[in-house]
């Protein structure tokens, strides 16, 4: 009896290690086996979602010419002489917005620019009859054919009217703002007195 009890326990002695090397090559993964995966997935769909897109040749194009701009206006070599002229339309502080006018007489748009504190405000006026010629800056003449000397004076900013012609010459600042650093006026009613 003992042989035929050993007989049969060695056949399910080997069919019991076959069941049991089965179910743990066959099941799925564990709950730890998962853990692992898993972070590595989310990482590659992180790095999906965070690759940047490619940029359109247009605005890589356009990118760098603002870059060569950047540059040239950047450059010490170069002297920028920027200046605007126009009629003034209104005056706000240290800013003084003026508009241009087209060769038709059609209104720009308007621009608004800062004065510095330090710009030089020079304004002309009717020299009286007879003036010294170191006084005349210039020379005007009126419809009527009768001309007039000029001259200019330094003047305040509050002393600039609405509707006055004004030159600003600009100086350029890092920022790439402006800044008025000189103002040559023309003021609006500069032959009033004349006229009467």
């Amino acid at each position: 009896m003992k042989a035929r009890k050993t007989r049969y326990l060695i056949p399910l002695l080997i069919l019991t290690i076959i069941i049991t090397f089965c179910s743990f090559s066959c099941s799925p993964p564990s709950s730890a086996d998962q853990t692992i995966e898993e972070p590595a997935q989310e990482t590659a769909e992180e790095i999906t979602i965070e690759e940047p897109e490619e940029e359109p040749a247009e605005e890589v194009a356009e990118a760098e010419k603002l870059q060569r701009i950047d540059s040239l206006l950047a450059s010490e070599a170069i002297r920028w002489n920027l200046s605007v002229n126009g009629i003034v339309q209104e005056i706000e502080g240290r800013n003084v917005t003026i508009v241009g006018l087209t060769e038709r007489g059609e209104e720009t748009a308007s621009l608004v620019v800062p004065i510095s504190q330090e710009a030089k405000i020079i304004s002309d006026y009717i020299l009286p009859e007879g003036a010294a010629k170191e006084e005349i800056t210039g020379r005007v003449s009126i419809a009527e054919g009768k001309e007039y000397n000029l001259g200019e004076k330094e003047i305040s900013l509050e002393e600039i009217k609405v509707g006055d012609n004004v030159f600003i010459s600009l100086n350029l600042k890092p920022d790439y703002t402006i800044e008025g650093t000189e103002v040559r006026v023309s003021p609006v009613d500069l032959f009033y007195d004349l006229k009467k």
